[in-house]
């Protein structure tokens, strides 16, 4: 089988968690974003107490900063490019083509939730970044845990069950980055919640998916 043959192949396993996985994280967001609605003066409450809390740690302003930079587009595939190829030289075709195919889902999912809701962003007030696109949910939630997802399965392709002891790390760097932009002003804290809520359950059947398609990938050992 050529290797066009065997992504079509992953494909038609996989695409249907992907299109389910969406479906509920939008379904996800609908529901967070009506509650928000219908109860604007507790959202608004929510949001101003941690926006202040958050705001206040100037003494963690660098770092934030430059946790901030993890979820930008350019550091995403420094990140993930090097890892694909890697994996690619090493036999792991499918793998390989599976971390493209959630890579690309993260921008799918963030796009498409973004422009659901066209929820305007925080005023800037000297905290922030100029940004262009719209504020819920945030973009760097959703990304930040798929980045991680994909950092911690290649460490286990690479060194075998040892790399759960990592989870604690990348636990703290995505909390850590996700509530930069609460500090920054480029996000309210309830945009927060919808990326993390949306990640959450596109991870979760996708992963899913990955169990049910196994055969994919149980032959492919790190070389």
């Amino acid at each position: 089988m050529n290797l066009s043959s065997r992504l079509i192949y992953l494909l038609r396993g996989l695409a249907p968690y992907m299109i389910l996985g969406l479906l509920v994280a939008a379904v996800s967001n609908i529901t967070l974003f009506s509650y928000m609605q219908n109860n604007i003066y507790q959202t608004k409450y929510f949001d101003k107490h941690w926006i202040r809390r958050v705001q206040d740690l100037t003494w963690l302003g660098p770092y934030f900063r430059i946790s901030s930079m993890i979820g930008n587009t350019p550091v995403i595939l420094l990140i993930t490019v090097p890892m694909m190829r890697h994996l690619y030289a090493r036999n792991n075709f499918h793998t390989s083509m599976t971390f493209a195919i959630l890579l690309s889902s993260s921008f799918i999912v963030s796009f498409t939730l973004k422009h659901m809701f066209n929820r305007e962003r925080p005023v800037n007030d000297g905290f922030g970044e100029h940004n262009l696109t719209t504020s819920f949910p945030s973009g760097h939630s959703i990304a930040v845990p798929f980045i991680f997802f994909l950092v911690q399965w290649f460490l286990i392709k690479k060194y075998s069950k040892k790399a759960l002891l990592l989870v604690p790390v990348l636990l703290w760097q995505t909390f850590f980055t996700v509530i930069s932009r609460v500090y920054l002003s480029t996000h309210y804290p309830t945009d927060i919640v919808g990326g993390l809520l949306a990640s959450a359950c596109f991870l979760s059947v996708f992963y899913l998916g990955l169990k049910r398609n196994k055969e994919f990938f149980e032959n492919e050992k790190y070389e």
